[in-house]
This record gives C-alpha cells, sequence and structure tokens, in this order.
C-alpha cells in the first residue's frame, strides 16, 4: 500500500507539472476511494492531521489579525 501512495503521489505531480489538473484532481479521488476501502484508519488519521493543520493556520491567522488591530 505504500507503493501505491508513492505512485500515485508521482504520478500527481508529473499531472501537475503537465498542467493537467483534471487529471489529477481525478487521480487523487481514486486514491482517496481505493484507500477508504482498503485502509479506512488510514484515511481516517489523514483527516484528523489535515483538520489539526487547518485549525492550527486557522488560529494563526486569527492571532495575526488581533495583534495588527
Amino acid at each position: 500500500m505504500i507503493a501505491a501512495v508513492i505512485i500515485t503521489a508521482l504520478l500527481t505531480v508529473i499531472a501537475a507539472q503537465t498542467r493537467a489538473v483534471g487529471a489529477a484532481v481525478v487521480l487523487g479521488v481514486i486514491t482517496v476511494a481505493l484507500l477508504a476501502v482498503v485502509a479506512p484508519d488510514l484515511v481516517t488519521g489523514f483527516g484528523h492531521v489535515l483538520g489539526a493543520i487547518a485549525t492550527g493556520i486557522g488560529d494563526a491567522l486569527s492571532s495575526a489579525s488581533a495583534d495588527a488591530s
């Protein structure tokens, strides 16, 4: 499964470099769907990590905005 994630990441980078954004998005959706079937805990873990990152960014922006006022 790790090899599949690495291959998908490489294909996504190649698609992005050739400006094939649609193909990169479709590839990402297919990858997430397949990972959700094979390893649902992995997808849930990624979701938690992304949520924590987004929360941290939001908190930092709020703090910077409050400091600027």
